[in-house]
């Protein structure tokens, strides 16, 4: 009996002495929360840094662009000696681009049976290039060159009177072409021909200034005129030159001295103009 009654009372002693859950829970929560909220005011929370970096990349890219070194601008393409600009830069086309050109009594002939032969199917090759039909060119002048060969004394005779007519307006074009070229122009269409022969191209002779001063006879070409003046024979010229070379050998230092002093005079005269056609034409 008397241990029955120990036990309940100690049962009941531990019932009553044990602190309950929500004692236990509401103890947690006074402690804990306050320090949490206690540690997250002290250490608030960073911010994420994307923009930073986006920042500090942009700003590294920028920096790397300003330290790189520049390239250097290309320098303008200088004009080759020949070459010449009008006021807007465009350039301009070379003297003998715009020389009128001789019609030969071929060409006119040629001129004539092209349009004939054009069409017709032996005269017509397909283009390597476009793959298109064109006119055999080589083809049309083998066989025009052929029946030129054969061309009737009247026809020929035709023809040769419209090349006649054309040689004239040739010559008026060709008098109006000249008339028109500068010294400028001449110096350098003849640039342009040095370097060409330079790269081993043949060229024509070339252009000559007719405002230039020309260049005097030597003392044997002053003995020549003396003879055909005062020896005529009307022996062709180089007859009269061989014979003239033959007595030049044959003649002493005084015979020569006046033809030598007109040769020499002249030489001094065409010095003295060369001189002001240079500053006048600027190639001083």
């Amino acid at each position: 009996m008397l241990l029955n009654r120990v036990f309940v009372a100690s049962a009941l002693r531990s019932v009553f002495v044990r602190p309950s859950p929500f004692v236990a829970l509401r103890a947690q929560l006074t402690t804990s929360v306050p320090l949490q909220l206690a540690k997250s005011a002290e250490k608030p929370k960073e911010k994420p840094k994307r923009a930073t970096k986006s920042a500090t990349k942009s700003t590294s890219k920028s920096q790397a662009k300003a330290d790189k070194p520049k390239k250097k601008a290309k320098p303008a393409k200088k004009d080759k000696p020949w070459e010449a600009r009008d006021a807007n830069g465009k350039l301009l086309p070379l003297p003998m681009e715009s020389k009128p050109t001789r019609r030969s009594s071929f060409l006119i002939y040629f001129t004539e049976r092209l349009p004939q032969l054009k069409n017709k199917e032996e005269f017509r090759k397909v283009s390597p290039s476009t793959g298109k039909s064109v006119v055999d060119v080589t083809a049309v002048t083998s066989a025009v060159g052929k029946e030129w060969k054969t061309l009737p004394d009247a026809e020929r005779q035709r023809i040769d009177k419209l090349a006649a007519q054309a040689k004239q307006q040739y010559e008026k074009d060709l008098k109006a072409w000249q008339d028109k070229l500068t010294p400028e122009d001449i110096r350098r269409q003849n640039l342009y021909y040095a370097h060409q022969r330079k790269l081993g191209k043949h060229m024509p002779s070339n252009l000559k200034d007719p405002s230039a001063p020309k260049r005097p006879q030597g003392a044997f070409l002053f003995f020549v005129q003396h003879l055909r003046e005062t020896e005529p024979s009307g022996e062709p010229v180089h007859v009269i030159a061989k014979r003239a070379g033959e007595r030049w050998k044959a003649m002493g230092a005084q015979e020569k001295h006046p033809f030598e002093t007109k040769a020499q005079g002249e030489h001094e005269l065409y010095q003295q103009a060369l001189e002001k056609y240079k500053k006048a034409t600027g190639h001083a």
